[in-house]
């Protein structure tokens, strides 16, 4: 019931903001969601080193 409360709102606040506003929001959360994803990759990256089949699972 939260979660759909949380939905709603920013739902909510994001149709109520400038198309400007909404684009940079979208840039900056591919920002985010990009960079979380390079540091799992080098995370992975630097446990394979450890464990040469780790690819291979």
């Amino acid at each position: 019931m939260c979660l759909v409360t949380i939905l709603l709102g920013g739902y909510v606040y994001l149709s109520s903001l400038t198309l400007e506003q909404q684009n940079y929001l979208t840039n900056a959360a591919f920002v985010v969601v990009g960079g979380v994803a390079f540091v799992t990759l080098l995370l992975i990256g630097d446990l394979s080193k450890d464990r040469p089949n780790f690819y291979y699972i």
